[in-house]
C-alpha cells in the first residue's frame, strides 16, 4: 500500500514537476545567453565600435530571464495551494483509518503536526528538489563544455571539485538524517504537549499559580530548541567547512584566470565568461547538494507516512451494510489495552428497542459499543446475523450515531458545528426548530449564526451535548449509542430530549449508557455488567 501511495503521489505531482522542471530550464538558458553575448560583444567591439544594440541585447536576455523567475515563483505559489491542500487530506484521511488504539496513542495533536511537516517536505520536493537537481546538471554539463572549449585545465579542476564537494556533504548527511528524523519526532510530540496545555483556557485561568504552567512550557520548548540546536550547529559546522573550501577553491580559481589573461593567455572575452561562468558553476553545484540534503529529508517522511500512518490503518470488510434489523452479541473475553473487562455476554436487539448498558466505570460498557461501531474489534458481534468484520466500516458507521461526552467543536457559527462540512442545500436544518431543547439557540439574536469561540469556550458543557444531539436529527441512524450524552444536562431538559429522541426514532435501536437511574423510564432492555458478567436483567 505504500508503494501504490508514492506512486499516487508522484502522479498527483507530475504537472508540478514538469512545469517547475521545464520554466526552470528556460532560467537556466537565458542564463548561459548572457555571458555568451557579452564575450561576443566584447570581441567584436574594436572592430564594429557598437555599444547601444548589443546591450539592449544583453539587457533584454536579462528582462526576460527575471521574467521567467517571476512565471516559475507564481505558477509555484499557485501550485502550493492545491498539492498542500490534497496531501494534507490524504494523510489525515488515512490517520482518520488508523486502528482506534494506535491513534489514541500517538495523539492525534502528534500526528497532525507530522503531517503538517510531512506535506511542506513533500511539496519541496516536488516543486523545487527535483527541478534544481536536474536543472542544476544541466548548468553543471553546460558550464564545463564551455570551459572545455576554452582552457581545458580549469575545466579539469571544476571537475574534480564536483566529486568532493558531494562526498563532504555525503558525509555530513549520513548523521544528519538521523539526527533530523529525531528532530522531527521531539519537535512534533513537545508542541503537542503545550498545545494541549495552551488550549485548556479554564484551567490556566483559574490557576493560582502560572509559575507552574511556565514551567512546564519552558521545559518543553527547551526541549525543542536543544533539539534544533544539536542539529543546527552540526549542520552550521560541516557546512561552514565545506563552504571555506569551495570558497577558497572558487578564489584561487579568480587567481588562476586574472594570471592567464595578464601573460595572454587568453583574451579579455575569455576571461569575462570564464568568471561568469564559474559564478554559475558553484550555486548549481550547492543546488545539487541541496536537493540530495532534501532527500534526505524525505526519507524521514517516508518512514512517518509507512510505519505510523499506512502500517497502522484498520481492516475492513467488503459487504456493505443496507440496514440494520437487529444486533446479536455472543462475547467472551473482552478487554482494553491488557485489562480483562468482560469474560462473557450474550444477548440480542432489534428495531424498536431502547436497550440501557448499565454497570460500573469502568467495567467495558463503552468498550462493548466500540466494538459495535468497529471503533475496537471485538468478536462476537453479529448485525442481522452476519459477523460484524465482514461489513465494510464506512458503511456500518453510517448506520450508527455514536454520541459521547466529547463532543466535538470548532471554532464558527453554531449552524457550522451542526453540519460540520455537510451540504446545507441537502438537509432540512429548519426542522431543528420544533425541537425544545434547541429553543435557546433559535432565540439568540444571531440565530444559528453565532459564533462559537475556541473549544467552545462560551458554551456550557450541556449546550455543547445539545448541539451534538441536534447533528443525529439531520441523519437517519438505524442504531443509536448515547453514552453519558445529558450528563451535563438538567433533568427537565434531559427528559425533554430522551422523549424527542424516542419518539423521532422509533424504529431505530437505541442504546443508552448512564448512570442516572431516571433514564430507565424510557428503555425496556436493560443490560448489567457485573462481576465482568454481561447479562440481562429485569
Amino acid at each position: 500500500m505504500f508503494d501504490e501511495y508514492k506512486k499516487e503521489m508522484t502522479r498527483n505531482s507530475a504537472k508540478l514537476i514538469i512545469i517547475t522542471t521545464i520554466t526552470s530550464l528556460l532560467i537556466a538558458v537565458t542564463s548561459f545567453i548572457g555571458p555568451l553575448l557579452i564575450k561576443d560583444f566584447v570581441e567584436s567591439y574594436p572592430k564594429d565600435r557598437q555599444i547601444l544594440k548589443p546591450l539592449l541585447v544583453i539587457l533584454l536576455t536579462y528582462v526576460v530571464c527575471y521574467l521567467f523567475k517571476l512565471l516559475l515563483s507564481s505558477l509555484k505559489g499557485k501550485m502550493s495551494i492545491n498539492f498542500k491542500t490534497r496531501e494534507t487530506c490524504q494523510l489525515i484521511l488515512m490517520m482518520f483509518k488508523m486502528r482506534y488504539e494506535k491513534l489514541i496513542q500517538l495523539e492525534p495533536t502528534y500526528l497532525v503536526e507530522k503531517i503538517n511537516t510531512s506535506v511542506n517536505t513533500f511539496y519541496q520536493l516536488y516543486s523545487d528538489s527535483i527541478a534544481s537537481y536536474i536543472v542544476s546538471i544541466f548548468t553543471i554539463i553546460g558550464c564545463l563544455c564551455f570551459m572545455l572549449c576554452i582552457n581545458v585545465w580549469i575545466a579539469v579542476i571544476l571537475i574534480v571539485i564536483i566529486p568532493l564537494n558531494i562526498a563532504g556533504y555525503k558525509l555530513l548527511n549520513k548523521r544528519l538524517q538521523k539526527m533530523c528524523i529525531r528532530l522531527q519526532n521531539v519537535c512534533a510530540k513537545n508542541f503537542a504537549d503545550i498545545l494541549s496545555i495552551t488550549s485548556a483556557v479554564d484551567y490556566i485561568k483559574q490557576s493560582p499559580n502560572y509559575e507552574l504552567i511556565i514551567n512546564f512550557i519552558k521545559k518543553k520548548t527547551k526541549i525543542i530548541h536543544s533539539e534544533n540546536a544539536n542539529v543546527g550547529v552540526y549542520a552550521g559546522l560541516i557546512s561552514l567547512t565545506l563552504g571555506d573550501i569551495i570558497n577558497m577553491i572558487n578564489n584561487l580559481l579568480y587567481i588562476y584566470v586574472t594570471v592567464l589573461m595578464v601573460n595572454a593567455k587568453i583574451n579579455l572575452a575569455d576571461y569575462i565568461f570564464i568568471t561568469m561562468v564559474i559564478s554559475m558553476f558553484f550555486p548549481a553545484l550547492n543546488n545539487i547538494v541541496g536537493a540530495g540534503i532534501n532527500l534526505r529529508d524525505i526519507k524521514g517522511v517516508y518512514e512517518f507516512v509507512e510505519n505510523e500512518l499506512i502500517n497502522n490503518i484498520e481492516e475492513s470488510g467488503e459487504e456493505r451494510c443496507e440496514m440494520i434489523e437487529n444486533v446479536s452479541f455472543d462475547i467472551h473475553d473482552i478487554g482494553y489495552n491488557d485489562k480483562l473487562l468482560i469474560k462473557n455476554g450474550h444477548f440480542d436487539v432489534k428495531r424498536g428497542d431502547i436497550v440501557m448498558i448499565q454497570g460500573e466505570s469502568g467495567s467495558g460498557k463503552t468498550t462493548i459499543m466500540k466494538g459495535l461501531v468497529k471503533l475496537l474489534h471485538i468478536d462476537g458481534i453479529s448485525l442481522n446475523g452476519k459477523e460484524l468484520s465482514e461489513y465494510d466500516n464506512n458503511s456500518v458507521r453510517a448506520k450508527i450515531a455514536f454520541f459521547s461526552q466529547n463532543v466535538p467543536i470548532i471554532t464558527g457559527t453554531i449552524k457550522e458545528n451542526i453540519l460540520l462540512g455537510q451540504n446545507e442545500k441537502k438537509l432540512d436544518i429548519n426542522k431543528l426548530k420544533n425541537k425544545l431543547f434547541m429553543k435557546k439557540f433559535f432565540d439568540e439574536k444571531e440565530g444559528l449564526d453565532h459564533i462559537i469561540l475556541e473549544n467552545g469556550s462560551n458554551l456550557s458543557g450541556g449546550d455543547k451535548q445539545k448541539i451534538a444531539l441536534a447533528r443525529l436529527y439531520l441523519e437517519q441512524p438505524d442504531v443509536i449509542i448515547l453514552d453519558e450524552i445529558t450528563s451535563s444536562i438538567d433533568k427537565e431538559s434531559s427528559d425533554v430530549i430522551f422523549e424527542d429522541i424516542i419518539n423521532s426514532f422509533k424504529e431505530s435501536i437505541i442504546f443508552v449508557i448512564a448512570h442516572d437511574d431516571t433514564v430507565k423510564k424510557y428503555c425496556n432492555r436493560f443490560i448489567k455488567i457485573l462481576n465482568k458478567e454481561c447479562i440481562e436483567v429485569e
